[in-house]
């Protein structure tokens, strides 16, 4: 992970990385598990904030230009729960261990 390791593998001063997309989940791994937090399902509209409305991507105008320069959008989402994996173990996550740890990674 060139995040967490540098080049040659000596550690850089980062515990965990942070990663993910817009309308998706959250995602932190520390290079042995990787949890996926994604908001509510009634988080919505998402907000596109740009002077240009999306132009790539799954993302659908959900309304019009607003004053204060976001687009209300609507995208296509993956399955929306909470998942956790071992990835150190199963790099294809295949094994979902959040319903098994649920008290070790919710607040």
């Amino acid at each position: 992970m060139p995040l967490v390791l540098g080049g040659n593998g000596e550690h850089v001063g980062r515990d965990v990385a942070c990663y993910g997309r817009f309308g998706e989940s959250l995602n932190v791994t520390d290079g042995e598990w990787t949890l996926f937090i994604w908001p509510p399902s009634q988080n919505t509209p998402l907000y596109w904030h740009s002077q240009l409305p999306p132009q790539f991507g799954p993302y659908k105008l959900a309304g019009s230009f607003e004053k204060n320069g976001r687009f209300p959008v609507s995208c296509a989402r993956e399955e929306t729960k909470t998942q956790l994996f071992k990835v150190s173990k199963d790099p294809q996550q295949l094994r979902d261990w959040a319903p098994i740890n649920r008290r070790s990674w919710q607040h």
